[in-house]
């Protein structure tokens, strides 16, 4: 499948999710719409340069917004920038820890951070992130066979 075709997607399941949650009035977040920005620039193919000044100028707006972050460390793992990666995915973790959300985001972020490391051959701190991310969501057959994983690579 095209990388347009995926961002499109991806794009179209966050504007549903955040219609369904977020405002009642069919109203954005203006957090949410700065992704949504993001997310079509990545479209449009602007350049990685382009991409993470968005991202950077959200940041500063919205600098507690969890999900803005992850999504710019999922965009700097895609384009194989994992160290990058992984330090947006800890200020993910930042925000999520001094916010309400839930223990399956920290989950998700630290699996994140995980397969980051993982695509580096970070093998020890993968399976120390995916560790972390066994202990706030232990039911989750993903984290389980990449702790696994990890430790057959070790």
């Amino acid at each position: 499948m095209k990388r347009g075709v995926i961002f499109a997607i991806i794009c179209l399941i966050l504007f549903s999710f955040v219609m369904i949650a977020g405002c009642g009035k069919g109203q954005l977040p203006p957090a949410n719409k700065e992704v949504i920005a993001i997310c079509k620039l990545i479209d449009q193919g602007k350049s990685v340069g382009e991409i993470l000044e968005a991202y950077d100028r959200a940041a500063q707006k919205y600098p507690r917004f969890s999900y803005l972050w992850q999504e710019k460390g999922d965009y700097l793992s895609r384009i194989g920038r994992y160290n990058d990666a992984v330090e947006a995915y800890k200020q993910a973790l930042l925000t999520v820890r001094s916010s309400t959300t839930s223990d399956v985001e920290s989950a998700e972020i630290w699996i994140d951070i995980g397969k980051a490391l993982e695509m580096q051959k970070k093998y020890e701190e993968a399976l120390s992130a995916y560790e972390e991310a066994y202990k706030v969501f232990s039911r989750s057959d993903d984290v389980i066979t990449a702790i696994d994983r990890m430790q057959n690579k070790i």
